[in-house]
């Protein structure tokens, strides 16, 4: 009788393509001998429901070289709109503070999840309502070089500001680098400490993927003409690029970003701007 000790790696790949992510998850749980191939599919292109989750997954990929290696997709979409009170659904904001005493129950096990989780909610009101920071894109993009596609749809993005020094140190990323979005109030560190980190900086990364393929960033209000014409100048392998509803004023003539197709016809655009301004 066959069991999945003796099954060929091509069967076992079959069977796995055709389960749901929630089903994924749960044979990860399973043990050791399942959960490096279920992790393959997980890790491939992850999904995230809140911002919340997206937080965890960039602290596991940044501190793991295991998992971050197989992504090849990264698409993050605005989800932001639906993590409201009506909903009571996680933000990030809430992964960087899950740590701090005033922002959890201090005797848990004598309480239910559910009740844990509404007072969870409810210490965390007063935290403000942000966008998602650019230092976690940025580690992403950092730790998954073997990315074939990004896809970013996002209008706004706050900026950050990079850690040089922390006491106690946390653990180190693949990237040697922290952000203030990733720490929480336990850490402390001097102004003096700090660089401001901005939109420049996500593309900055793009380059270091030598296997990009493909390229979205929808409804960008921070991409510029300089942003456009550096990554068609640093990623040899990029075939497609959409910037549909992107990009800041270039000229009364051409005032927004407004394409969809290959690198010729972006860089023919580009050239057209140019002329215009």
């Amino acid at each position: 009788m066959a069991t999945l000790d003796t099954l060929p790696p091509e069967i076992i790949d079959q069977i796995f393509s055709y389960l749901g992510r929630h089903t994924l998850h749960k044979v990860i749980c399973t043990g050791p001998a399942l959960c490096d191939i279920a992790a393959i599919y997980l890790y491939r292109e992850p999904i995230f429901a809140t911002s919340y989750r997206f937080a965890q997954f960039v602290t596991t990929v940044s501190h793991s070289r295991r998992y971050a290696d197989l992504v090849r997709d990264f698409k993050l979409s605005e989800f932001c709109r639906h993590e409201s009170a009506k909903y009571n659904l996680a933000r990030w904001i809430e992964w960087k503070y899950k740590k701090h005493p005033v922002y959890r129950t201090s005797e848990p096990s004598e309480m239910d999840w559910k009740t844990c989780w509404m007072l969870h909610r409810t210490r965390c009101k007063g935290l403000p309502d942000k966008n998602i920071p650019v230092g976690l894109i940025i580690q992403v993009l950092a730790a998954c070089r073997n990315l074939r596609k990004v896809e970013l749809r996002i209008p706004n993005l706050d900026n950050d500001r990079l850690v040089k020094s922390l006491s106690p140190s946390p653990p180190a990323t693949l990237s040697n680098r922290v952000f203030e979005s990733e720490i929480g109030r336990s850490w402390t560190y001097d102004s003096r400490d700090v660089q401001p980190v901005y939109h420049d900086a996500i593309i900055a990364e793009l380059p270091n993927l030598p296997h990009l393929e493909e390229l979205q960033i929808r409804s960008a209000v921070w991409l510029t003409q300089d942003h456009v014409e550096t990554i068609l100048s640093t990623c040899p392998k990029l075939e497609n690029i959409n910037l549909r509803g992107s990009g800041d004023k270039l000229g009364s003539s051409y005032p927004y970003w407004a394409t969809k197709g290959r690198e010729k016809i972006v860089k023919r655009l580009t050239l057209c701007s140019q002329s215009v301004s």
